[in-house]
């Protein structure tokens, strides 16, 4: 395993690029809903509360404490780049593990951060949940406490400014968003937490409202504790910061001298610049040698998603939890009950990949694995339906208003388009291996756009000409834009050059949808078939010579838009 050492030596992003440096992590998260980064200095620095918003800002309001007590000595830190000794990192999709040494500490440390995004398992990728085993073994020669806490800051209400990442301010969290939070602790059987809220007992209807609840669970041997309810950061009051009650830095004090939190039960609803957080630990005494787990896990239950359009839809994990956004509780029964199996077939899809991979002769498991964080990192929107329309968004969906599945391919100006098709061309094959349905509702949605005219023109700042959104046969380049109206304003990087010029979209589909079938045995119906035979036509039509090959004789005139190609290429005739 590499040792974690943290430098950002030799790295160099390309200038105005989308840059959060070298030392960022996997996302936490399911496929389409709220997601978070912990990066390799333990640090939670990347935020996906809203589908396509990306924000990187470490919130030191968001952490893990761990303490021990022997009797003859204790200990307490944080589980990041401060612990003062070896700090040890490694991944593999979607599991990360942190391994924490030091010099006289009597045990062995480990914290594995893991979300059951699994192969075929679609109801579990799309949770709203991710989980945190601290593993302890002692190492004393006797009865050693062995506590942590989970520190989490109430994000509800925290509605980013719509932008692209190179824009977006370095710092914005806390804000003035907090008007209405609120929080209350939760003990039901083995299961401790905090509810955070936001205005209770009102419907949910945006973005960035519902609940969440940062909990622990375990075994009847173990202690927890909760307080639910503090300030997120201190007062101006002329007193040492840990003596400011029903606040962090107080809720941390107690639990480094004590191992537990104070549960004073006190809870409030905050004003507009009062940023609230929440804290729940668990402990165990060990025997010297004994092993235990810790475990926490941090529901989202935030239903809606909202574009720039303002057109609403809800995460597909609604589907089997409802759309109130009042059911975190429930989520967290089911992701308590169920943490264990869905460890067991994340390690078993990982042998089974392994196995694939080492029959081909070849050793590139874990890269292939680990490529596919953009899953739940690459600003993704997987909805189950549209939210009931109103007359502002009075037109259906082109798409439909059913289920679609959305990555985006990056979030530069330039890039910020949900599937695109010249890098659909290439990424279908790691969503169709292993979540088919996925891919499937990316290649059913393009299939549609196929027979589509949108005739509404737009200035071409290349030509200094107006020409159509969309024109028939030819399929767009992208699905939308998180900024617009996904699913409904296609082809949207109808702007800077005309995409429907272009002569690689077409047969980089058709060769990628028929991979795909191949793969899966999937058929396409008599429609499908038809609108399949459009877009050959149509590709066919760009040929100018009569060699089967789309004939390039404009500058720019493939998704390479940079780049001059006269006559036939490798690139579009592939």
């Amino acid at each position: 395993m590499p040792v974690f050492r943290p430098s950002g030596e030799g790295y160099r992003a390309r200038e105005g690029s989308h840059d959060d440096g070298p030392l960022t992590g996997m996302f936490l998260g399911g496929i389409g809903a709220p997601a978070c980064s912990r990066d390799f200095t333990g640090r939670f620095s990347r935020w996906h509360l809203q589908p396509g918003y990306h924000v990187s800002q470490i919130i030191d309001e968001a952490f893990l404490r761990f303490r021990w007590a022997d009797g003859s000595g204790t200990d307490s830190f944080r589980l990041d780049a401060s612990f003062g000794g070896m700090q040890e990192v490694s991944s593999l999709f979607p599991v990360t593990r942190e391994r924490y040494r030091k010099q006289d500490m009597p045990l062995e440390l480990q914290a594995e951060f893991f979300t059951p995004i699994i192969p075929h398992e679609y109801e579990a990728s799309a949770l709203p949940v991710w989980y945190c085993t601290i593993t302890v073994t002692s190492t004393a020669s006797r009865p050693l406490e062995t506590d942590a806490a989970l520190f989490w800051p109430n994000l509800l209400g925290w509605d980013v400014q719509r932008m692209t990442s190179a824009d977006r301010p370095k710092h914005s969290w806390p804000g003035q968003t907090h008007s209405g939070n609120t929080a209350s602790a939760v003990r039901e059987g083995m299961l401790t937490g905090a509810l955070q809220q936001r205005h209770p007992g009102r419907p949910v209807t945006g973005e960035m409202e519902g609940e969440v609840l940062v909990c622990s669970f375990g075994s009847a041997d173990q202690r927890s504790s909760v307080e639910a309810c503090f300030k997120a950061g201190t007062t101006r009051i002329g007193r040492p910061d840990h003596l400011q009650k029903y606040t962090l830095p107080w809720a941390e004090q107690y639990f480094k001298e004590h191992g537990v939190l104070p549960e004073s039960g006190s809870t409030w609803r905050a004003h507009w610049d009062e940023a609230l957080g929440s804290a729940v630990s668990r402990g165990t005494v060990l025997a010297p040698g004994e092993t235990s787990e810790l475990r926490f896990a941090v529901i989202m239950d935030l239903p809606v998603v909202e574009f720039g359009s303002g057109r609403a839809w809800y995460r597909f994990y609604t589907e089997q939890f409802g759309t109130s956004g009042t059911n975190a509780l429930p989520v967290a029964r089911h992701a308590a009950g169920m943490a264990e199996a869905y460890r067991r077939m994340t390690d078993s899809w990982h042998r089974q990949a392994e196995a694939e991979t080492a029959s081909i002769g070849t050793d590139l498991t874990s890269s292939m694995i680990n490529e596919l964080y953009v899953l739940n990192a690459g600003g993704t929107a997987w909805v189950s339906r549209e939210r009931t329309r109103t007359e502002l968004e009075a037109e259906p969906p082109r798409l439909g208003s059913g289920e679609h599945f959305a990555l985006l391919e990056g979030f530069d100006t330039g890039y910020y388009y949900y599937n695109t098709l010249d890098l659909w061309s290439y990424a279908w094959y790691g969503v169709s291996r292993w979540w088919p349905r996925l891919a499937d509702s990316v290649f059913s949605d393009y299939l549609q756009t196929i027979p589509m005219e949108i005739p509404e023109k737009r200035m071409i700042y290349r030509s200094e000409t107006m020409e159509p959104m969309l024109v028939r046969g030819k399929l767009p380049h992208d699905l939308g834009a998180p900024m617009e109206d996904p699913w409904h304003e296609i082809n949207s990087y109808q702007m800077r050059d005309d995409a429907n010029t272009w002569k690689d979209h077409n047969q980089g589909f058709i060769l990628s949808l028929y991979l795909h079938c191949l793969l899966t045995g999937k058929q396409l119906d008599a429609d499908q078939w038809s609108r399949l035979k459009e877009a050959v036509r149509f590709m066919l039509d760009q040929d100018g010579d009569g060699d089967g090959l789309p004939l390039h004789d404009t500058f720019g005139d493939s998704t390479w838009d940079n780049l001059g190609i006269e006559g036939i290429s490798s690139y579009s005739g592939a």
